[in-house]
Parts: structure tokens; C-alpha cells; sequence
């Protein structure tokens, strides 16, 4: 097989020769290579990001913690100023303002609440793909699937190869 221009324009001819499939499947591999990550910097890369995650979910939980904490005091907080309406101690818009800056501030925690647990490490995943691929990349460049070599160098590249010169440019 042979691969060159598409023409896809009609008013510019292509000046490009053509390349056969094996060195064009060789020029592929190559590039691919130079990008392939070493199991020993995948595992110390994995084995980094645990140790990070423990670290944030420490720190979230603590944090997790005190703003627990604080709701607590809160509703104490609301409970002795229902006492005190209820005395009549204090006139009724005093009270619902009072009431209402407490529950925004106890809705706030537990906002925040909501958001430490639920994102506690949102990088994670993305890194374990990216590593998965950096690892498998030294697979693509040996396998013969020129689609497979041309999707994973579409990623690590973002845009569309091309040839220049019988050589694979991006």
C-alpha cells in the first residue's frame, strides 16, 4: 500500500510524493516511542498519587470535621434563639433575621461539606488514564494497526498528521 495526498482541494495540486505503508507504519512506531512511559515512572507516578490522595482525603476530612462541628453549634445557636423569641426577650424581626443569617451559614457548611466528599480527588481518574495510555503506547508503536498508531498520536498531538517530503510531520 501506498498513502499520499488526499486532494481533497481542486485548485491546488499536491506536490507531495507518496509513501509506502512500512515506512510510513516504521516513521509511526518511532514517534510513538519517543513517547512511551517506563513501567518503573508509571508505578512511581501511581504509587505518588496515592500517597497524594491520602494526604488530600486527610486534610478534607478534617475539614469535613470542623465544619460538622460548627453546625452543631449552629443549631444550638438556633434552639437558644427559639428560647428567647418564645420568652418574647427579643421582638420578631430581630429574630428572623437572626434566624435566617444562621440557616445561610448552616446551608454554606453543608455546601461545602457536600463538595469535600464528593470531590475529594476529581484528578485521580484522569491521571490513571493518562498513565494507562503513556504505558500502552510502547504496545501501539509495536502492533500493526496504523489506525491504532494514528488515534494515539492524534492525543499526544491534538491535531492531524500529515506528510511532508515523504516523512510524518504534526
Amino acid at each position: 500500500y501506498y498513502y499520499h495526498c488526499t486532494k481533497k482541494s481542486k485548485t491546488i495540486n499536491c506536490p507531495e510524493p507518496t509513501i509506502r505503508q512500512e515506512e510510513l507504519d516504521r516513521q509511526l512506531s518511532g514517534i510513538i516511542q519517543q513517547f512511551a512511559m517506563p513501567n518503573f515512572w508509571a508505578e512511581q507516578l501511581q504509587k505518588m498519587a496515592e500517597q497524594e490522595e491520602q494526604n488530600v482525603r486527610a486534610s478534607s476530612n478534617i475539614l469535613i470535621q470542623e465544619a460538622r462541628t460548627e453546625m452543631q453549634g449552629i443549631s444550638v445557636k438556633l434552639d437558644r434563639l427559639l428560647t428567647v423569641y418564645l420568652e418574647q426577650d427579643i421582638d420578631r424581626d430581630t429574630y428572623q433575621q437572626q434566624k435566617t443569617e444562621l440557616l445561610l451559614h448552616k446551608k454554606a457548611l453543608e455546601e461545602k461539606i457536600g463538595d469535600l466528599e464528593q470531590g475529594i480527588c476529581p484528578w485521580r481518574k484522569p491521571l490513571e488514564e493518562w498513565l494507562k495510555q503513556a504505558q500502552g503506547a510502547g504496545e501501539t508503536a509495536l502492533s500493526p494497526s496504523l489506525s491504532d498508531k494514528k488515534s494515539l498520536l492524534q492525543k499526544i498531538c491534538g491535531v492531524n498528521l500529515s506528510l511532508q517530503n515523504r516523512k510524518v510531520a504534526f
